[in-house]
């Protein structure tokens, strides 16, 4: 079975809190959602299709964006990476990104990725900053014993609210997170 790349564009042009888009080997653009034209202020698939992250962000964003689908590109899945991006009011806001090699006969020629929005980055922006730290001490430390004391102490949560955050943010615990990472 074989699914057309516009099929999934326009399901997830459905998806009002999730930012859709494909890209080739060279990083451009091929496929993108609506709520990626809104953030960006277009009106149509045709100003993003075939241009680059590099030409359509800011370059604090796009330097950040352009090195991550570099490592994708070279077969690295990235999962789970909460980030800053545009918000359609130009204003930042939290997402948590995914990016995966796109293959095509087991040859990487492209990425496919998401990023789901979690929220104006006033809203909730320190409790977002504390999970994005708790979350880059798992990546750097999953090979290791990671004690729960040392996720409180980054975060400052208690272990509940710890817990009901990770569970709001990515549908597991830390524990959970810290074996995904090590599988």
């Amino acid at each position: 079975m074989r699914v057309e790349p516009t099929d999934i564009e326009a399901l997830f042009d459905a998806i009002p809190d999730v930012l859709f888009f494909m890209k080739d080997r060279q990083g451009r653009y091929t496929h993108v959602n609506q709520t990626m034209l809104r953030r960006l202020g277009l009106r149509a698939r045709k100003d993003v299709i075939g241009r680059t992250a590099a030409e359509i962000y800011p370059t604090g964003l796009s330097a950040d964006y352009v090195d991550q689908d570099a490592r994708v590109l070279s077969g690295e899945v990235i999962e789970n990476l909460m980030e800053l991006h545009l918000f359609a009011n130009r204003e930042p806001g939290w997402c948590l990104t995914c990016k995966r090699p796109l293959l095509v006969d087991g040859s990487i020629e492209g990425l496919i990725g998401i990023s789901r929005d979690l929220g104006q980055k006033d809203s909730l922006g320190t409790q977002y900053e504390q999970l994005r730290l708790a979350l880059a001490h798992l990546n750097a430390h999953y090979a290791e014993n990671v004690r729960m004391q040392t996720l409180l102490d980054i975060t400052g949560f208690s272990l509940s609210k710890l817990e009901r955050s990770f569970r709001k943010v990515f549908q597991m615990t830390p524990q959970q997170v810290l074996t995904r990472l090590r599988i």
